[in-house]
């Protein structure tokens, strides 16, 4: 098994943040192999022709994702741990300042290789090139959508640091495909690769994001890691306007919530979401639940609420379709 061994106060600084690297390479790993997931697929659709033709007339860019994008894992070059989170630009800056040799070896790391493709042998200013790739990619495909996914990946955040603070990093990092096993180890992958120890100079922190995706980010020089994983509730990102009718039969809050819960959320990622304080959302989910639109269940320390049939039934109907 492949475990990282954190120093006491590594944990004590860790934390749960949105970035915007960590989306678009999602969003660019996905682009490449194809294969959306359903809250994805539209957004799939509307944008794989046009990578396809980027791919087909920037072979430099093409290259990269090539030799980037590995079996097991993707390259440094491609995932530095940036050094503050918040604007693409300046989560890049340490993609932009890798040397062109330090980026023709984390290629070659990816697959294994001695020689590159000859257009990556001998272009220069190669870490530019990476995060001009990157830029593209959130230009192109993400920013304009961006404030509706930053607000599920920030419910994502709430309701884990809350699970942390109540449940401890066991419960933190549940359902997120790593395991804290104590005593500042958590356990990363089922690779059979020696432990990692971080020792008190290093930085961790964790980015939830929109794809189903689960990598680590490093940028060693400086000593910083970070954990991506997919955010849970990703379902909601898809979800259309509660329709009108309902606003003016349920009001307009329990017709909002009512309407993201066509998948499971908890009532911190509700709250997050529509901005209403945690005991309001969980006043308006106790009416819900009590009128049989919604239901409920434990998975590990949280508690879910879906829509239950009767009330698929009453957003089908609100909308105009099939009872």
């Amino acid at each position: 098994m492949s475990d990282w061994v954190l120093a006491p106060d590594v944990l004590a600084r860790a934390r749960f943040a949105v970035s915007t690297s960590a989306e678009t390479l999602a969003a660019l790993g996905l682009l490449r192999r194809g294969s959306p997931p359903p809250w994805l697929a539209g957004w799939y659709a509307r944008h794989a022709a046009a990578y396809q033709m980027t791919m087909a007339t920037r072979p430099l860019w093409a290259a990269i994702v090539a030799e980037g994008f590995g079996p097991r894992w993707v390259a440094d070059c491609l995932t530095a741990a940036p050094e503050r989170v918040g604007d693409l630009v300046e989560e890049l800056a340490g993609v932009r300042a890798l040397s062109d040799e330090q980026v023709r070896a984390d290629l070659r790391q990816t697959h294994g290789r001695d020689r590159l493709p000859e257009v990556l042998e001998t272009t220069t200013g190669l870490g530019d090139a990476v995060a001009d790739l990157m830029q593209w990619t959130w230009d192109t495909t993400l920013a304009e959508e961006w404030p509706r996914r930053r607000h599920v990946l920030e419910a994502d955040v709430v309701s884990r640091t809350a699970a942390l603070a109540s449940g401890g990093w066991s419960a933190a990092l549940e359902g997120m495909g790593r395991a804290y096993l104590g005593e500042g180890r958590v356990r990363i992958s089922g690779h059979q690769l020696p432990p990692k120890h971080l020792g008190s100079g290093a930085t961790l922190s964790f980015h939830p994001v929109s794809s189903p995706t689960s990598s680590v980010l490093w940028h060693l020089p400086a000593q910083r890691y970070a954990i991506v994983y997919q955010a849970s509730g990703m379902g909601i990102v898809a979800e259309a306007v509660a329709p009108q009718a309902l606003h003016r039969l349920l009001g307009s809050n329990r017709a909002r919530i009512l309407g993201l819960l066509a998948e499971p959320a908890s009532t911190t990622q509700l709250a997050a979401l529509i901005g209403l304080p945690v005991g309001s959302v969980g006043n308006h989910l106790t009416v819900l639940r009590e009128a049989g639109l919604v239901g409920r269940r434990r998975s590990g320390r949280s508690v879910l609420y879906r829509r239950t049939q009767a009330g698929d039934a009453l957003v089908a109907s609100a909308a105009g379709g099939p009872p």
